[in-house]
C-alpha cells in the first residue's frame, strides 16, 4: 500500500491501484476512486475554479464541506501527485 498525507486530503494506493481517499479536510470518510474517476473529478474541480464557482463536496452522503478557492487548487495539486502515484 502507497501511502499520501497532503493537507487537504488523505489515503492510500491500494493493490487494484484505486485511490482509497480516508481524510478530507481532517473529515474522516472512506471513498474509492480509479484513475477515471479521480481524473474526472480533477478535472471538474478546475474547470470550476476557472469558472470563478463555489464548490461543495457532500461526505458520507450527508456533510456538505465548502471549499474555498485556495482549497480547490491545493485539492487538484494534491490530487495530481495520487494519480503519479497510481500510474507507478
Amino acid at each position: 500500500m502507497d501511502e499520501f498525507n497532503g493537507n487537504m486530503m488523505s489515503g492510500h494506493v491500494n493493490e487494484d491501484h484505486e485511490f482509497v481517499l480516508t481524510n478530507i479536510k481532517h473529515l474522516n470518510t472512506t471513498s474509492v476512486f480509479d484513475q477515471e474517476q479521480l481524473e474526472a473529478l480533477s478535472q471538474y474541480l478546475q474547470s470550476q475554479q476557472q469558472k470563478g464557482e463555489i464548490c461543495t463536496m457532500i461526505l458520507n452522503d450527508q456533510l456538505p464541506v465548502p471549499l474555498q478557492t485556495d482549497e480547490v487548487a491545493t485539492l487538484v495539486n494534491e490530487m495530481e501527485k495520487v494519480m503519479q502515484k497510481m500510474k507507478g
